[in-house]
């Protein structure tokens, strides 16, 4: 199964708020998936038919996962605009986050990304509260533009930790850094 082209975040810039349209809440997915690919995992939810999808990809030479957010509405997303949105779990606050954006992706639609390092404090407060809640949103200038329920996510990051323990294990150190993942350097790590 081939993974999101995540190489192409690489070199994303960051998108215009005015880009984004608003969204109906958020569906319950179905499950999680998972899928990998050479050193990579990837854990996706989906809110249901045209709604936002969240990938959360990684590789175990990375200190950071990545969070990519999609949704077919944001079809008039530009590449190469900043873009600052304001990510939020349930009711705990809102995580402010400048996200690295690409319209061309896949079938799931333009999306937005960003790295969460785990290892710092408030990677794993972002991650912290992602696996308590139920709903995650995703706010452009103080309006939603697209949720998504996260029931589950604790499940999906345990799937994570497995695959890239497998990963991990089988991992062959030469030549690694053609299988890491890259992060957009111009998204906020967590």
């Amino acid at each position: 199964m081939m993974l999101k082209p995540v190489l192409a975040l690489a070199a994303a810039a960051l998108l215009p708020s005015s880009a984004l349209v608003a969204q109906a809440p958020a569906q319950s997915p179905d499950a999680w998936d998972f899928a990998s690919e050479g050193n990579a995992c990837m854990a996706t939810a989906h809110s249901g038919s045209g709604g936002t999808t969240l990938s959360i990809l990684a590789s175990p030479t990375d200190g950071a996962f990545i969070f990519l957010v999609q949704n077919p509405g944001w079809q008039t997303l530009q590449d190469g605009e900043k873009y600052p949105v304001a990510v939020e779990f349930d009711d705990f606050g809102p995580w402010k986050i400048e996200a690295a954006a690409r319209a061309d992706i896949d079938a799931d639609g333009p999306g937005l990304a960003f790295t969460v390092a785990p290892g710092r404090e408030d990677g794993n407060g972002f991650i912290q509260e992602m696996i308590t809640a139920g709903r995650m949103e995703i706010v452009a200038e103080g309006q939603a533009v697209g949720a998504l329920n996260v029931t589950g996510s604790e499940q999906a990051m345990q799937g994570l930790a497995t695959c890239l323990a497998d990963r991990w294990a089988n991992l062959d150190l030469e030549g690694v850094e053609g299988e890491t993942i890259p992060a957009s350097g111009e998204a906020t790590p967590l």
